[in-house]
């Protein structure tokens, strides 16, 4: 059984860039997009602590947000979005390794084993995120999370 905790976060507000993608390739589209960032000059404003997924419940397709924590006294390009994250219960789950791959592993761990058969817990909205710790580097060490808004299950 995946480990996990349960972490209440207070509401909190991000910044970002956001793409749609399609279920079907979104594990081969959504590097392609960090790359892109990664490149572009809107790295100096958006890092990246953040991957948001929010399902729109629309033909497979979700949107997709590289974001960071809003400050609110910063001035920001007109191409990024402000999204308020609400406040909830979290199942945090960490992942180690290499990058796409170790996320995607446990994304699908997640989803395909861990949500249908826990029996604790339920999905208590439409989004997950994905919070990275900066390594710089291409690591096998790398650090990451991923982050499920949750609700008790009433038995």
């Amino acid at each position: 059984m995946l480990e996990y905790k349960i972490v209440k976060r207070p509401q909190f507000t991000v910044v970002g860039i956001a793409r749609k993608f399609n279920n079907a390739t979104a594990y081969k589209e959504i590097p392609k997009f960090w790359q892109e960032h990664v490149k572009s000059e809107l790295i100096d404003d958006i890092c990246g602590d953040y991957g948001i997924c929010f399902d729109d419940g629309k033909n497979g397709e979700f949107t997709y947000y590289i974001a960071d924590d809003y400050i609110p006294w910063m001035e920001y390009p007109k191409t990024v979005e402000i999204k308020v994250i609400p406040a909830h219960t979290w199942a945090v789950f960490a992942c180690e390794g290499k990058l796409p791959q170790s996320l995607q592993k446990l994304n699908d761990e997640i989803w395909k084993q861990w949500l249908p058969n826990n029996g604790k817990y339920c999905l208590a909205d439409n989004f997950n995120i994905e919070f990275y710790l900066p390594t710089g580097n291409d690591s096998d060490e790398n650090y990451s999370e991923i982050w499920l808004p949750v609700r008790k299950i009433n038995k």
